[in-house]
C-alpha cells in the first residue's frame, strides 16, 4: 500500500484547501518545517544543568511567585538593640521600682509621667501639655494631652492620674515612706477628662519633679487591691504610655523584650526592638557584652574600665551622677565637734589623687554638695586644695598636738584615732584606704572597716553608730532640694542627716529655698548655704560620681548628660540608630564621652 505523502497528510489534518492551492510549499519544504518544530520542542523539554557558580534554578512554581512580587522590597530587618543589665526586673511599676535598677531601666522606657525632668533640673511637658501655679504656691492645674493612649488602646485621661495617686494614698500599698508620705499630704481632683489640679498643704518649689513619676492606668489599677501590687505577677506585665511597650517576658532565659508602641504620643524612636537581658551582677553582665551576646552593657565598673577600653568594639560614654560620695563625720564624736578639726581633714586629702588611684579618674572633685551642671550652684563657694601644712596649723589651733610623739595627734588624752567604714565593695574599700593613707601625713590614724551594705545601712549608717562612713549619696531627682539631707530635723532614725549637723541659719535658708517659687531667689538662698556649708564642713566631700556605660560602636547618636538615676542613659533613645555591620570599621579609634 502506497504511503500518503507528508504534503496530502497536511492538507487533509490542517487547512487542506490552502495547502492544496500553495505551489510553492514542495515535499522537501514540509520536511525540513517538520524537523525544525520536532527539535524546538525537544530544546525546551531536555533538563539542563545548572551554570558555574549559579544556584539552580527556580522550580516553575516559585517562578511564578516570584514574577508576582517583581518590583517589592524586600522585607526590611527589624532594628534590635539588645543590653546586658546586673539584676533582675521584680515589680515593673514606677510605684515600686526605687530601689531596683533592673525595674527602672524598664519602668523608663514603658511609663510616662506627667513632667519629664532635663539635665538641669528643668520641668517639660510629658502626658501634660501645661500647667499653672497659683500665686501663694499651694495649687498646681495640669492640662493633659488628648492624643496619649495606653499600650492596650484605652485612651489616657484624668481618671488615670487620680487613680494612681489614690492607690500610693492607700494604707496598704507597699510604697516607700517617703513617697507614700509625700504624696498623702496632696489633694488630688480632677475637671473632666484633661484638667487635674493638686493641692499641697504648704509651698513645695520641687513639687514638678514629682510629677515625673509614672502614671498606672486606671482600668488595671482599679481592679486590684492595693495590698495585691508588691511582688505580685501584676509587675511584670506593665501597661504604660511610654514609646515601648512588654513584648515578652521570659524568666527561663531572664529576658525582656520591649517592641515600639506604634500609638506613642511623642518622638518615634528609630530602633524597633529592645531586648533587655539580665545577670546575677556586673560581672557577668560585662562578660556578656565582652563576648559579643550584647550590643550594650549598663554600666562599666571604674575597676574595669581598662579591659573595656581595649575593645576595638566598644565606645564608653561618661556622665556625671546626680548626687556625691563623702565621708560622714559622726559630729556627736568629740573628735570632731571643732570645725577647725573638720576643715583640716578636708585640707590634709588630695581629692584628686583619690578619684585617680582608686576611681581610675572617673570622678570630679567636689567643692558643693550640689553639681556645677545645677541652675543652683554657687561658683564662687570656697574650694579646699590640698594643704597639709595649713591642715597642721588648724589642728594645732584646736588643741590637737603628737604629745608622746608616736606619731598620731592626740588632746587631753584621747588620740585622733577612728574607724573609717564603707560597704563591702573593691572600690570603695580603695578609696577608703587611700584616705587613710593621706591622713598619716597629718597625724591622723584612720582604721578602715568594710561591712554588706544592707549591714552598713541597718546597723551603723541610720543608727549612726559610726565614727566616720564613706557613702555614695544619689539624688533621684534633678531639683536641688537639699532639705532631707541637712536639715536638723532630718537627724532621726528615717532623715538622712546622718553627720547629725545642727545649724540654724542652715535650717532657715533650707526652709525658704523650698517654699520659693521664684528661681532667682532660691538660686540665691542655696548660695548662701553653699558658702555655710564650706565654712562648717558638716561632711567631707569627696567626689561627684561618674557612670560610665558601654556600647558597641554600630549604636550611634547616643547621648549621655546628667544621670538622676541610671536609667536615664535612655532619654534620648528616639534618637539612637543601629548601622550595619559592614558600615562600622572596628579600626575606628576608641571614643569615649
Amino acid at each position: 500500500m502506497k504511503r500518503p505523502s507528508l504534503r496530502a497528510w497536511f492538507a487533509k489534518v490542517s487547512l487542506r484547501a490552502w495547502f492544496a492551492k500553495q505551489p510553492w510549499l514542495t515535499e522537501a519544504r514540509i520536511r525540513w518545517f517538520a524537523l525544525a518544530l520536532i527539535l524546538a520542542v525537544v530544546y525546551a523539554l531536555w533538563p539542563r544543568a545548572a551554570a558555574p557558580g549559579l544556584n539552580p534554578g527556580p522550580t516553575p512554581q516559585t517562578a511564578t511567585a516570584q514574577v508576582e512580587v517583581a518590583g517589592s522590597p524586600p522585607p526590611a530587618e527589624v532594628v534590635s538593640y539588645s543590653e546586658a543589665i546586673a539584676g533582675r526586673p521584680r515589680d515593673i511599676n514606677p510605684l515600686l521600682s526605687k530601689f531596683n535598677d533592673a525595674d527602672q531601666d524598664l519602668v523608663s522606657l514603658i511609663f510616662s509621667g506627667l513632667t519629664a525632668m532635663s539635665a538641669s533640673g528643668e520641668a517639660r511637658p510629658a502626658l501634660a501639655r501645661s500647667w499653672e501655679i497659683s500665686d501663694d504656691g499651694l495649687v498646681y492645674t495640669f492640662t493633659l494631652r488628648g492624643d496619649v493612649k495606653w499600650h492596650d488602646g484605652e485612651l489616657f485621661t484624668s481618671r488615670d492620674v487620680s487613680s494612681t495617686i489614690a492607690l500610693l494614698q492607700a494604707p496598704d500599698f507597699p510604697a516607700t515612706p517617703q513617697l507614700a508620705d509625700f504624696w498623702r499630704k496632696i489633694t488630688v481632683q480632677t475637671f473632666g477628662d484633661s484638667i487635674v489640679t493638686f493641692t499641697l498643704s504648704e509651698p513645695f518649689a520641687p513639687f514638678l519633679t514629682q510629677t515625673s513619676l509614672g502614671i498606672l492606668p486606671a482600668h488595671i489599677i482599679e481592679k486590684v487591691p492595693p495590698a495585691e501590687w508588691a511582688g505580685s505577677a501584676l509587675g511584670l506585665r506593665p501597661i504604660g504610655t511610654g514609646p515601648f511597650r512588654l513584648a515578652k517576658l521570659d524568666p527561663a532565659r531572664a529576658t525582656v523584650t520591649l517592641e515600639r508602641f506604634a500609638d506613642y504620643y511623642g518622638a518615634r524612636p528609630q530602633i524597633e526592638r529592645i531586648e533587655l537581658r539580665f545577670y546575677p551582677n556586673e560581672s557577668a553582665a560585662l562578660a556578656a557584652f565582652q563576648r559579643g551576646e550584647v550590643m550594650g552593657v549598663a554600666h562599666v565598673p571604674s575597676d574595669r574600665l581598662a579591659e573595656v577600653r581595649r575593645m576595638p568594639s566598644a565606645v564608653l560614654y561618661a556622665a556625671p551622677v546626680s548626687g556625691f560620695d563623702a565621708i560622714y563625720l559622726n559630729l556627736k564624736s568629740p573628735l570632731f565637734q571643732a570645725k577647725e578639726v573638720r576643715q583640716a581633714l578636708l585640707l590634709a586629702l588630695d581629692r584628686q589623687k583619690v578619684i585617680d588611684r582608686a576611681l581610675d579618674g572617673q570622678g570630679l572633685v567636689a567643692h558643693s554638695p550640689l553639681l556645677p551642671s545645677s541652675w543652683a550652684y554657687n561658683r564662687f563657694v570656697r574650694k579646699y586644695e590640698p594643704d597639709v601644712p595649713a591642715a597642721k596649723a588648724l589642728m594645732a589651733k584646736a588643741g590637737w598636738a603628737d604629745s608622746n610623739r608616736d606619731g598620731i595627734l592626740d588632746k587631753g588624752g584621747v588620740a585622733m584615732d577612728f574607724a573609717i567604714m564603707s560597704r563591702d565593695d573593691p572600690v570603695h574599700q580603695r578609696v577608703i584606704e587611700e584616705i587613710s593613707r593621706q591622713w598619716e601625713a597629718l597625724g591622723v590614724k584612720a582604721r578602715t572597716q568594710v561591712i554588706g551594705f544592707s549591714g552598713l545601712a541597718r546597723d551603723f549608717l541610720r543608727p549612726r553608730k559610726f565614727d566616720t562612713v564613706y557613702v555614695e549619696w544619689h539624688d533621684p531627682t534633678a531639683d536641688p532640694d537639699l532639705y532631707p539631707l541637712w536639715h536638723s530635723t532630718q537627724i532621726n532614725d528615717e532623715g538622712q542627716n546622718y553627720s547629725g549637723w545642727v545649724n540654724r541659719d542652715a535650717d532657715e535658708l533650707l526652709e525658704q529655698a523650698r517654699r520659693s517659687n521664684d528661681p532667682q531667689q532660691r538660686a540665691a538662698l542655696y548660695a548662701k548655704f553653699q558658702d555655710l556649708f564650706a565654712e562648717q564642713v558638716p561632711a567631707l566631700l569627696i567626689n561627684y560620681p561618674v557612670y560610665v556605660y558601654a556600647v558597641n560602636r554600630r549604636v550611634q547618636n547616643v547621648q549621655v548628660g546628667l544621670l538622676t538615676q541610671p536609667s536615664d542613659r535612655f532619654e534620648n533613645i528616639a534618637d539612637w540608630t543601629i548601622a550595619p555591620a559592614a558600615a562600622v570599621s572596628s579600626a575606628t579609634p576608641q571614643a569615649s564621652r
